[in-house]
């Protein structure tokens, strides 16, 4: 008991770190599924194109972090946009599992893209605030954590703005619920879809920038990112940015627990197992509206 009590501080402060990046995958699924209705399973994917563009230009050209930074956004953007255009975009008005399908493909298009232009072995970049651990509370927080954890309070508050404030984030939200009627009213529903996944990959550009000291650019790693930030959205609801984000910190804290406190190998047995439970008695997650 003594052993828990002593380990618990720590296992939740990397578990928080862990579930914020959870958390912005998450909001990466809610930002598509608001746009166009749709499951991108292709999401961890474009984070991993943020992390190889982050190590190519951090470590590879050697470019200072500022200059890094908006390069990864802006090069994560324009790589996803082109491939929604070609691959999600064409399929608009088909069944919608046939879309979530093809996303399911880019996905295995976008590792093996990775694998055969940079290689298969995983690429680690620095941390941009030093290495040495901050205590707080008894548990040592790496000052990347910061940088990840009020990444995601920022892109929070920003799509909170943009969805509730302006009338392109308006307009989003209303093409999914009623695409029929959106067109009746003249909102270009192909166009929502672009800037829905363009959105989406602005943030996985940001969340690559940010958490590529901390995460390793790995292309096997595209599919669990997926998973997990489908199950925080999910299992908090994914109608509600606020709601997704804190289903991925819950995600991150549990399997840091489990991991911690009994084995790595049952992490996405309880995760996984919880989110199945959630569905069958909360099918709109914890957080989102009542059926």
């Amino acid at each position: 008991m003594t052993f828990v009590l002593t380990i618990l501080p720590q296992l939740i402060a990397t578990g928080i770190m862990i579930g914020a990046i959870y958390a912005m995958l998450a909001l990466c699924f809610y930002v598509v599924h608001a746009g166009t209705g749709l499951i991108n399973f292709a999401q961890g994917d474009f984070v991993v194109i943020g992390l190889i563009f982050v190590w190519t230009f951090f470590v590879g050209m050697n470019l200072p972090l500022f200059i890094v930074i908006p390069m990864t956004v802006i090069a994560t953007g324009l790589v996803v946009a082109a491939l929604e255009r070609l691959t999600i975009a064409p399929l608009r008005n088909q069944d919608p599992i046939i879309p979530l399908l093809v996303t399911l493909a880019l996905g295995i298009l976008i590792r093996s893209s990775i694998q055969l232009i940079w290689g298969a072995q995983p690429r680690s970049v620095p941390h941009y605030s030093g290495d040495t651990p901050i205590l707080i509370g008894g548990a040592a927080i790496m000052a990347q954590a910061f940088w990840i954890i009020g990444g995601t309070i920022l892109i929070l508050l920003a799509l909170y703005f943009f969805f509730t404030r302006t009338m392109f984030g308006l307009a989003m939200r209303g093409a999914s619920s009623d695409r029929e009627g959106a067109q009746v009213i003249g909102i270009n529903a192909n166009l929502i879809s672009f800037y829905a996944f363009g959105l989406s990959a602005l943030i996985s550009g940001a969340t690559g920038a940010i958490i590529a000291p901390v995460v390793n650019a790995d292309p096997f790693i595209g599919l669990d990112f997926s998973l997990k930030g489908f199950a925080g959205a999910v299992l908090g609801g994914i109608d509600k940015p606020h709601s997704a984000v804190l289903g991925g910190l819950f995600i991150g804290i549990l399997e840091t627990l489990i991991a911690g406190l009994i084995s790595s190998e049952y992490r996405n047995l309880f995760v996984f197992g919880i989110l199945m439970l959630v569905l069958v008695l909360r099918p709109n997650g914890l957080l989102g509206a009542r059926s």
